[in-house]
């Protein structure tokens, strides 16, 4: 870390001599420091926004969520009374150190699904009909043109690799799969009639919750996603990517219902609502080229790790979006 970084931190929120810091490892897109002073340890968040209204916008929902009982991490105040620090169109929040577990997907146990189920129709709830100004947009207009040459940019960069590795070619392979499969179906969003009248979490994973010793979630974090959306949409994107593997075993439809049920208890979703949330998840997923730009416009090299998963997921939802409708409401 940038010694000028931990003096300019060091005096904003009046810390004691900073002893130690250490680089966070976990996450694909963040750049987060622990660091101890006076004894007490503390989480620097760095966030990837250099917008100060956004971020004056994730701090607002962060605490709208607190101040409905929702377990947020709020940040520590600056000695000024603020709740992020600016230098030079870089923006910082400390948050307190939080001593509590992680778990990963693929070992969350039965309790730790029904805690994250509930919790999520507990922020949905306290999200509906909120009057926040949140001027992030999660839903804008598919341009087709515009992905195909994408698309077909990437590609190329690709094929101009001089020595691809099998990484490259599953890419490759992705990219193809999601330029068949964009063609079939062009709807917008605004064609399912779903009200963005919700602020959600927009990253409600695994890897944004802490879970106390009795598999509960005991803490939410992150919000940097938050914005106005169908709860649907972000109800099944949860589903899919914390809890259910990319097909329709018997195990991982158990663990989809506990969800489903615990959620339910909460804050009851229609059927068609869900149908609705799993169609546009689905044509959003088919578009997102996230991972190649990180890839190889930005050459971060981790999220290399959710490729497969990703590639076997959208083959999941191109044919069985039925059956998982089926599976959940049964």
């Amino acid at each position: 870390m940038d010694p000028r970084l931990l003096q300019h931190v060091q005096s904003a929120y009046r810390l004691p001599e900073i002893a130690s810091h250490e680089f966070v490892t976990k996450g694909v897109l963040s750049e987060n420091w622990f660091i101890e002073a006076g004894g007490i340890r503390y989480f620097l968040k760095k966030y990837r926004f250099d917008d100060e209204s956004r971020i004056r916008e994730i701090l607002a929902a962060e605490q709208f969520f607190a101040d409905r009982s929702i377990p947020i991490i709020l940040p520590v105040p600056t000695k000024k009374g603020g709740s992020f620090l600016g230098i030079q169109e870089t923006y910082y929040a400390l948050f307190p150190f939080v001593s509590a577990r992680q778990l990963e997907r693929g070992e969350l146990s039965d309790k730790a699904i029904i805690s994250m189920g509930s919790m999520l129709g507990r922020i949905h709830q306290a999200g509906k009909d909120c009057t926040l100004v949140i001027q992030k947009e999660g839903f804008k207009i598919w341009d087709e043109a515009a992905f195909r040459e994408s698309v077909q940019s990437y590609i190329e960069k690709i094929e101009n690799i001089p020595a691809p590795t099998r990484f490259d070619a599953l890419a490759k392979e992705d990219l193809e799969l999601k330029l068949s499969l964009v063609p079939e179906d062009s709807r917008q969003y605004a064609e399912f009639e779903l009200s963005k009248d919700h602020l959600i979490h927009g990253d409600y994973l695994d890897h944004n919750l802490f879970f106390n010793s009795e598999d509960e979630v005991s803490h939410v974090f992150d919000l940097e996603k938050s914005q106005f959306a169908s709860r649907s949409y972000e109800f099944i994107r949860s589903l899919l990517y914390c809890i259910m593997d990319p097909n329709l075993g018997s195990e991982s439809i158990c663990r989809a219902k506990l969800y489903m049920h615990a959620y339910q208890e909460i804050y009851p979703i229609p059927t068609d609502e869900l149908k609705k949330g799993i169609e546009i998840f689905f044509l959003k997923s088919i578009r997102g080229l996230w991972m190649h730009k990180e890839l190889y416009d930005l050459h971060n090299r981790r999220p290399e790790q959710f490729l497969a998963m990703d590639m076997a997921r959208t083959r999941f939802l191109a044919l069985k979006r039925k059956e998982l409708v089926k599976a959940l409401v049964h």
